[in-house]
């Protein structure tokens, strides 16, 4: 963080973010001492770069109200002038959800019905949402962020269904610790998915 001012200087292009909000036992030997909030560190380092992109890898999407987690990524995208990327994924961590009391078993289901919630809140002047897990009528979510389009979204996880969710709302394909063969089979069920969708380029 003290070196946030300097990463510009020292060639950086970008900066990657990582979500959790607490840290189970379980894994505190792997995470270290914590993680500071994705969202308010956005704000910090928009105040003190100026052409560096600012990304996570990923905001767990079920954590969050998507009314909230739409006004935060907005709000960010403007102070930075557009520099946000939306890193977001379903999430892994059992002990977390349960320790924020978000089901586990239906994440993937969460994540999509949010993700779709969100780019309503993006795209249009008043938003109504009638969801499985979120409802909301005639909101006016402002200020919008900086590309018609919303936030640029890049969808993590190596599954069929983080693959397929990349088809439906995002601009890139984000996998992790992928082999070869999982990236190419990866690829090409996207580039199914999306031509049965009517998209003309799969997710980069």
């Amino acid at each position: 963080i003290a070196l946030a001012p300097q990463i510009e200087a020292l060639g950086f292009d970008s900066v990657w973010l990582g979500d959790h909000t607490v840290t189970p036992p379980t894994f505190a030997h792997a995470y270290g001492p914590g993680f500071m909030d994705p969202f308010v560190l956005m704000g910090y380092l928009a105040a003190a770069t100026k052409t560096i992109d600012i990304g996570t890898t990923i905001v767990v999407v079920p954590y969050r109200h998507p009314l909230v987690t739409a006004n935060m990524l907005a709000t960010a995208d403007n102070l930075s002038g557009g520099r946000i990327i939306f890193g977001a994924a379903a999430g892994w961590d059992a002990e977390e959800f349960a320790a924020l009391n978000v089901p586990y078993d239906k994440r993937g289901d969460i994540t999509d019905e949010y993700l779709e919630a969100i780019r309503t809140l993006w795209k249009l002047p008043k938003a109504s949402f009638d969801g499985q897990f979120v409802q909301f009528a005639n909101v006016i979510l402002s200020p919008k962020p900086i590309r018609p389009t919303g936030v640029r979204t890049w969808i993590g996880g190596n599954s069929p269904a983080a693959q397929r969710r990349a088809v439906r709302f995002g601009e890139v394909w984000n996998p992790s610790d992928a082999s070869r063969q999982d990236l190419w089979e990866g690829i090409n069920l996207m580039a199914a998915a999306s031509e049965a969708a009517g998209r003309a380029n799969p997710p980069g």
